[in-house]
């Protein structure tokens, strides 16, 4: 393995575990770079990666379909996080123009990060078949939508969770194996560097401590 390549596997496997180290709700789906189109079902699934704050802690939510600096183009209905792992929305095409560009943000309703309320982020994701405008977001899209009585928030638990990071120590295994034994070439290791390390963010086993 060259030198650069052997600097690539450090920066992303660091950078693999700082993702780890600061999330708690893990957005799957939109991924990175992903679309969605206007008028059609767009779907929203995410993990809990057994960070404070869990999912039980985090609870009911709003969500938002953003743009830039946390400005909001379609709000979308509350979701009790820890009772459901996907959604599904239909983004309204007038919300905004063509673009890849927007993200989904989550909001607790009850658990805090320091002065405000604990939030989550979806990677940017694109949007097709759209018609609106950044400059004059449709107004009936960003009108607030009240939290049905159906979710109420339920008490965290005392159970404190420990995470078995499994993805990643496949992936220590399968790198050293194949450096070893296979003399991978650069670019093909490189690729499955890539496959592992997306893995290893999202495969975990969780066990009461």
């Amino acid at each position: 393995m060259s030198p650069n390549l052997f600097h690539l596997v450090t920066l992303f496997l660091a950078f693999s575990l700082f993702s780890l180290a600061n999330a708690a709700l893990y957005v799957v789906t939109p991924r990175d770079q992903s679309t969605c189109r206007g008028g059609e079902p767009c779907t929203v699934t995410w993990l809990d990666d057994g960070r404070a704050p869990l999912l039980t802690a985090i609870g009911v939510s709003t969500i938002g379909l953003y743009t830039g600096q946390k400005k909001i183009v379609q709000t979308l209905p509350p979701v009790d996080v820890s009772a459901n792992l996907s959604f599904v929305f239909t983004p309204d095409p007038d919300a905004g123009p063509n673009s890849d560009s927007y993200y989904l943000a989550f909001t607790s309703t009850q658990a805090k990060n320091g002065t405000g309320f604990y939030e989550a982020f979806s990677p940017w994701f694109s949007l097709e078949g759209m018609k609106g405008s950044f400059d004059s977001p449709d107004p009936s899209a960003t009108k607030s939508i009240p939290i049905p009585s159906t979710l109420s928030n339920k008490p965290t638990t005392s159970t404190t969770m420990t995470t078995i990071t499994v993805g990643t120590l496949v992936f220590f295994i399968f790198l050293i194996y194949f450096h070893f034994h296979h003399y991978a070439s650069d670019r093909h290791l490189h690729h499955t560097l890539v496959d592992f390390i997306h893995f290893s963010r999202i495969i975990k086993y969780e066990c009461p401590s």
